[in-house]
């Protein structure tokens, strides 16, 4: 049975999709990937000896996962991140398998695909979508974080400011994504302009209804102080 117990997380690179996941994760019905490097739960910091590397990232590794490649204990990238990483087996009947695996817990997927790929892919999957409204404020994110991350995990030296060259053809990236989301955005779909957003309780507990999920407050805190108390770049 295709369950729909699967949340694909949306979001242009540079929009805190991984301190998204962290808040989403903090719910009792939604499962946190424990792998040692991510912390064993979503308010402890990623563990990275890379410099530029931010605390709130995660991997898509539960614990056990052996941390290099694809494992019985890692969600396989797909989209555009098995693109960048030349994994060519990823199929939907991936994901089936691992929200089988994890209900009635919900799967977490963050994304930076486009939103029609997404849909595609994701059938019968709950999407909440980052929509940003500052460009600017976007771009200076971008190139703090993810300009400082690697396109393809197999290259550590080649990072996504390599592959777009300067910050005038980031904007130019990010401005695009943008559009393709306002284009495909469905009914159905769950937007928010900023994560910021959900560190106001009442604003997060609308989402999480509509989510169909289950809310720990203390956990919540935890995230919420975690996220907004921390530097976004580990030094």
């Amino acid at each position: 049975m295709d369950a729909s117990n699967c949340i694909v997380l949306t979001a242009p690179m540079g929009a805190k999709v991984h301190q998204l996941g962290r808040l989403i994760a903090s719910c009792d019905n939604v499962a946190w990937y424990d792998y040692k490097r991510n912390g064993n739960n979503p308010w402890e910091p990623y563990n990275n000896d890379r410099p530029n590397f931010t605390l709130f990232h995660f991997n898509r590794r539960f614990e056990g996962a052996v941390g290099n490649g694809i494992c019985d204990k890692t969600v396989p990238p797909v989209l555009d991140m098995a693109e960048k990483n030349t994994y060519k087996k990823h199929s939907h009947q991936d994901i089936v398998e691992w929200k089988q695996k994890l209900f009635p817990n919900n799967l977490l997927y963050p994304l930076h695909s486009d939103l029609d790929k997404a849909h595609d892919f994701f059938s019968n999957s709950k999407f909440l979508v980052v929509l940003p409204t500052d460009i600017d404020e976007l771009v200076d994110r971008f190139m703090q974080t993810s300009a400082n991350y690697f396109v393809n995990s197999k290259n550590k030296t080649y990072t996504f400011l390599d592959h777009y060259g300067n910050a005038d053809n980031v904007k130019t990236a990010l401005e695009n994504k943008i559009q393709n989301f306002k284009d495909n955005i469905l009914e159905t779909d769950i937007v928010i302009n900023s994560v910021d957003e959900l560190f106001d309780y009442n604003f997060f507990e609308d989402i999480c209804n509509k989510l169909d999920i289950q809310i720990n407050y203390d956990h919540y805190k935890k995230v919420k102080q975690f996220v907004t108390s921390q530097s976004c770049i580990q030094q």
